[in-house]
Order: C-alpha cells, then sequence, then structure tokens
C-alpha cells in the first residue's frame, strides 16, 4: 500500500479487510473487503466524502455492510462493487461509473439518495427507497 498526503493506493494482490471509514482519495488495485472486526456483528466500511478508484474489487460481507455517502466512485473495466451476503448502500449525491455491480449470497444494493449510475454493468437487484424524500436513481 503507498500512502501520500491526499491519496492511498492497494496495489494489485493485495487485500484490505476491515470497518471503518475511508475519507481520502483511494486507488485500489486489488482487494478491499467490508470485515466484523470489533465483535458488535454491525461492521460498515464507509466511503464518506471521498473519490474511489476501483480496478479490482470492493465487497462488502455476512455481518459487514459498505456505504458509499456523498462519493465519487469510478471503475475500470476489471472494476467489481460486490454485494456479497450484506448489503451496500449508496446515498447523498453518490455517483458510479463504469465496472460492474454484483451480487453474491443474497446480498443487495440499496439506494437512498440521489445516486447516478453512468456506465454500469448491473447484475443485481436494486433497492430503489426513500423516493418520497427527494430520493433518485439515475441510471444510463
Amino acid at each position: 500500500m503507498l500512502f501520500r498526503s491526499s491519496e492511498v493506493t492497494n496495489g494489485a494482490g493485495h487485500t484490505i479487510r476491515g470497518e471503518g471509514t475511508i475519507n481520502l482519495g483511494w486507488i485500489n488495485e486489488g482487494i478491499v473487503r467490508a470485515e466484523e472486526t470489533t465483535g458488535d456483528a454491525s461492521a460498515v466500511l464507509r466511503l464518506d466524502n471521498t473519490t474511489f478508484t476501483n480496478n479490482g474489487e470492493l465487497r462488502s460481507s455476512s455481518g459487514a455492510s459498505i456505504a458509499l455517502i456523498n462519493a465519487i466512485y469510478s471503475q475500470g473495466i476489471g472494476g467489481q462493487l460486490i454485494a456479497d451476503t450484506d448489503n451496500i448502500t449508496f446515498s447523498g449525491s453518490t455517483s458510479v461509473t463504469g465496472g460492474s455491480l454484483e451480487t453474491v449470497g443474497g446480498g443487495v444494493f440499496i439506494s437512498t439518495g440521489l445516486v447516478t449510475l453512468s456506465g454500469v454493468t448491473v447484475n443485481a437487484p436494486i433497492d430503489n427507497t426513500n423516493t418520497s424524500g427527494g430520493g433518485r436513481l439515475f441510471v444510463d
């Protein structure tokens, strides 16, 4: 992993696991997986007000969800956002560009904000909730 003042790069072949908040620029070439680490069975990996570039895999797991909150999230051709047995939530003003959305083991995507999917291959159900509160899901 390479650290800079405003950006982190996770190299190919590396896996980062855990929960918490990512709120700086991030480039993922490997695997980033939300995983329970504190024993409370309610882990969340938050991408909060950040720019996240994924050329690998970003994945939820059993007991660990992912929340993209006001995030600019882009994926290269091989980039995958995978809801694996838990959910991935898009909230606030979040945009996802490129790559694919995938589900495994009953995982689900949830859209609750002003969310834009652009050039994304969607191989997963998306629960578009909170539409009465001004939430919108734009897909092109």
